[in-house]
């Protein structure tokens, strides 16, 4: 599978503040925080996320406090298995299709930075390599040792 560029994380405040006000798939409790999935499903198109990185707000179901806290300290899909949703990521791409018709515009994601191609080797700056000294044999050199007899 080749490697591409990450994409920018798609962002939707609307749609989090709508699951909020959802109650908790797992206990039906009335309020809910809006549990992004992170784990990774080919079938679905979504990648793993790495430590410190949230995937896109689509990918998202109410939990309440609790469970949300639960969902994390396990195996995500074991733990969603365990919880009676064989597959979260149906379950949230069925929620995200719901959306009110006011939020189906989705913002647009922002445009990733173009990278430059670096310059051939023959065309480089040399960094660090220090020049020649030009020698003088007419400047006397002077170390710590020479300093001391002419005192």
């Amino acid at each position: 599978m080749p490697l591409e560029q990450r994409q920018p994380r798609v962002e939707d405040p609307a749609w989090l503040a709508l699951v909020r006000k959802m109650p908790c798939l797992v206990c039906g409790y009335p309020r809910s925080d809006p549990a992004h999935l992170r784990t990774g499903s080919r079938q679905y198109g979504k990648r793993q996320c790495g430590m410190g990185e949230k995937p896109d707000d689509w990918w998202v179901l109410p939990l309440c406090r609790k469970d949300h806290t639960d969902q994390h300290r396990h195996n995500e899909l074991a733990w969603w298995a365990s919880k009676g949703i064989p597959d979260p990521f149906a379950v949230a791409k069925a929620l995200y299709a719901t959306r009110p018709v006011e939020l189906r515009p989705l913002p647009a994601p922002a445009k990733p930075k173009k990278v430059r191609a670096r310059k051939p080797r023959s065309e480089r700056r040399r960094v660090g390599k220090s020049r020649p000294i030009p020698h003088n044999p007419e400047r006397k050199i002077q170390n710590r040792n020479t300093l001391r007899k002419s005192q």
